[in-house]
């Protein structure tokens, strides 16, 4: 860290790095031009951290998915690659940004000039600006290349602008991560487990006010505004007596107040061989984690069982902490059979001594799973045994959830079955995360 902060003074943003980071930043729409200067001093922090005097394309992309995620115009369609601009087609017929919203603010000019006046930018940075975006915009219209650079400039410094092949590659791949972290961040636990509770009323002093209504009898907890509010209008028929405000009881309304409602979620993960070689239960993961972000704001208790290697697996407990379940997800040893009944009959017995010892939470069980066993819990055939078990497993105040990460295309759906045997929720990860989207056109 302390080798990097020497180095960030002696690297220059060269013309070469400013005509790729205004290209990205025109072709995923960001708005403005705040993203090209944050692109630019991340990319450059970056190559301090590498230990380099320069930045590189890498720096570039790693720059661009950190600081463009958040400033793409949401009314601008998504930029797929025949409208990169590079391949001879035009993309005039995209909406253009507000004017508003294209407008540099005070803010950015000053950051600009800051730039150059430290030596940040090699040139003078208005200059290179319109340069790189008048060359950006000329190479969306004909598809031709940019100019070169004479050359008596520097090649290792200021070199050419790149090729529309490196340029391509470029752009393909922020484009790829950001529609990466976009699918991700689909996924949610409303999306999963529907509408979430997030409130009741107390009935007693305990929670945010929320309201207030005329108490049916005496109240302990009035609402002194509305009560105040009530009175005003009749404070000239009424006696003062050495009084400000003459209150009666039809007067007096009282809170309603709201407790925040607390959910637990338990994640059964299959980590079995099956799902392993198919490269499903990778995106069972990035659910999961996905999935933990969301509760890890609204601090719900979060837990998470696996089943795979023969073994059933109550990796970490009910908890808030859910850097344990990241940590243990990291460390999840995957492979082997899918010992679905077993863990079936784990999730009873603990989800059962769960909910007594909570009866005021709303539970919910989202199990991930092709809800195929293949070894039975005692013996038997393992699919008719599994029944047998699930027909006997009711949690109370619990709702089960069943993501299927098997094949779309089998013969029979165990998992669908399993969420119908449990009365719960059916989904297939592929619908939940918007996997095929893209290779489907939608």
């Amino acid at each position: 860290m302390a080798r990097a902060r020497e180095l960030i003074p002696g690297i220059k943003i060269t013309r070469r790095d400013i005509y790729d980071i205004v290209t990205v930043c025109k072709k995923m729409n960001a708005v403005g031009h705040r993203g090209d200067i944050a692109c630019a001093r991340v990319a450059r922090d970056l190559a301090a951290l590498d230990g380099r005097d320069r930045i590189t394309a890498d720096d570039i992309r790693d720059a661009s998915v950190m600081c463009l995620l958040h400033r793409r115009n949401p009314k601008l369609p998504a930029v797929g690659k025949r409208e990169l601009g590079l391949s001879g087609d035009s993309d005039d017929a995209a909406p253009d940004a507000d004017d508003d919203e294209q407008e540099i603010s005070a803010e950015e000019i000053a950051e600009v000039a800051r730039m150059e006046k430290s030596g940040e930018l090699d040139t003078d940075s208005e200059e290179i600006l319109k340069e790189a975006e008048e060359e950006a915009i000329k190479a969306d219209g004909d598809g031709s290349k940019p100019e070169k650079e004479s050359s008596d400039e520097e090649e290792d410094d200021d070199g050419p602008i790149p090729d529309v092949d490196v340029m391509t590659l470029l752009l393909d791949d922020v484009q790829n991560n950001l529609a990466e972290i976009d699918r991700i961040e689909t996924i949610s636990l409303r999306n999963v487990v529907g509408q979430i509770p997030r409130g009741a009323e107390s009935g007693d002093r305990n929670g945010r006010a929320h309201g207030f209504r005329i108490p049916e009898g005496k109240t302990s907890d009035p609402a002194i505004v509305p009560t105040i509010r009530a009175a005003a209008p009749h404070q000239k028929t009424r006696k003062p007596n050495g009084l400000s405000v003459v209150i009666e009881n039809r007067d007096i309304r009282e809170n309603i107040r709201i407790r925040q409602s607390v959910c637990s979620f338990m994640f059964a993960v299959d980590v079995s061989g099956s799902l392993d070689n198919t490269g499903m239960l990778e995106e069972a993961m990035k659910a999961v984690r996905a999935m933990l972000e969301d509760g890890y704001v609204r601090r719900d208790r979060v837990a998470l069982l696996t089943f795979g290697q023969h073994l059933v697996n109550l990796a970490v407990p009910f908890t808030r902490n859910v850097e344990a379940i990241f940590d243990a997800l990291s460390k999840t040893v995957t492979g082997g059979s899918t010992p679905l009944g077993q863990a079936m009959m784990t999730l009873d017995k603990y989800m059962r001594n769960y909910t007594r010892k909570n009866p005021e939470q709303k539970c919910y069980v989202i199990m991930i799973t092709d809800g195929s066993p293949d070894i039975p819990a005692l013996k038997g055939e393992p699919w008719a045994e599994l029944k047998k078990i699930v027909a006997t497993i009711k949690v109370p105040n619990t709702e089960w959830v069943i993501i299927d990460n098997g094949p779309r295309h089998r013969r029979i759906n165990y998992a669908q079955k399993l969420a119908d045997m449990l009365k719960g929720r059916y989904i297939y990860i592929d619908d939940l995360t918007g996997r095929f989207e893209d290779e489907n056109g939608d």
